[in-house]
């Protein structure tokens, strides 16, 4: 192990704070879900305690926790934003590691970005294309122009992690614990099929997500 690795940090919460933003930016994917889940054959197979979800999560967790534990042991403090900037230059393995990398995320992107494009074009842009000839076109430069921002933020925006973690922090909770919950909350009381076990979850998360959001939000704000 790097000598610099240490079990507890001086700033505990700090850290954590950090931690649950940029879990919450790697392992949520609102649209991803719901797009993925509507057009799967048999949609119920989905949600099942060992459905594709659960599965999917677990797989994604144990990845990602092997990867940073892994990284931080050899790296310690050091350990930079990205794990690819600690490996040495001087390496053909590095060079291929980036090159996998960049492949990932090219055949990934397009996934990730498809509700985001699918929302604007349907709800901004499509409405003010009057020829059908041309909606190709202006659906390329939308496609075009929003990959072309995020690769620009990428390059310009010199505390990126910092910035994914705030994001994480402030965004994902609600989008993703707080308002399904209430969601969910309303759906069953509607219904009259409102449980108190249904409710308890629900404000527990409810509240979780509120908590979460405000705490690491301001402490990741502070830590730019």
């Amino acid at each position: 192990p790097h000598p610099d690795v240490v079990l507890i940090p001086e700033h505990p919460f700090k850290g954590f704070a950090l931690f649950f933003g940029t879990m919450m930016s790697a392992v949520q994917s609102i649209g991803v879900i719901v797009a993925l889940e509507n057009n799967m054959k048999t949609p119920a197979y989905y949600r099942k305690p060992c459905g594709v979800f659960n599965i999917g999560i677990v797989f994604i967790t144990c990845l990602y926790g092997f990867t940073g534990l892994v990284g931080y042991c050899k790296y310690g403090n050091a350990t930079q934003a990205s794990i690819t900037l600690n490996l040495p230059q001087d390496s053909i393995v590095p060079v291929l590691v980036k090159i996998t990398f960049a492949f990932i995320i090219l055949f990934t992107y397009p996934l990730q970005f498809f509700m985001p494009i699918d929302i604007l074009w349907r709800n901004y842009v499509r409405i003010h294309v009057t020829k059908s000839s041309n909606k190709w076109v202006y659906s390329s430069l939308l496609r075009a122009a929003l990959v072309i921002l995020t690769v620009l933020m990428a390059f310009l925006i010199p505390i990126l992690d910092l910035l994914i973690s705030t994001v994480g922090a402030f965004a994902l909770p609600t989008v993703g614990i707080t308002f399904p919950a209430i969601m969910e909350l309303s759906v069953f009381h509607k219904e009259k099929r409102l449980t108190s076990w249904i409710f308890i979850k629900c404000i527990a998360l409810i509240i979780f997500g509120i908590f979460s959001m405000i705490l690491c939000t301001y402490v990741c704000l502070f830590s730019m």
